[in-house]
């Protein structure tokens, strides 16, 4: 098992088709908006359904404790379902973030994260 030396780094789960395609078209935009905050990430982009949560599953395992969504409500759901079902370590040592680019986004605007990728950032802290 290889754990991470540094847990500053995040895991960025990427749904290029949430929002009907807006995932893979915002994601280098969102990539260079973390990098310019210091937000260190390792990319994995997903690539069909229920992959968000296999994804999920080996980064914990990995060492990952830091993980962001970019994606819709599905990809979260799928992140949240592989941190909860994971028996690696406990779902409260997660941090979990999110980037809605997805259609309805219900999520995100139920708790108040705003689609613009700058505002959406600051809310996540």
């Amino acid at each position: 098992m290889n754990q991470l030396s540094d847990q500053t780094e995040w895991l960025a789960i990427v749904n290029p088709n949430a929002g009907n395609g807006k995932g893979h078209k915002d994601w280098n935009l969102i990539a260079k908006l973390l990098e310019r905050k210091n937000i260190f990430i390792k990319t994995k982009i997903t690539e069909a359904k229920g992959h968000a949560a296999m994804i999920t599953h080996e980064a914990v395992r990995e060492g990952f404790r830091k993980i962001i969504t970019i994606g819709g409500d599905g990809t979260l759901n799928e992140v949240v379902n592989g941190i909860f079902t994971d028996s690696t370590c406990p779902p409260e040592e997660i941090s979990l973030a999110l980037i809605p680019v997805g259609t309805g986004n219900d999520w995100g605007r139920m708790f108040g994260i705003p689609s613009d990728y700058e505002k959406s950032r600051e809310n996540n802290q």
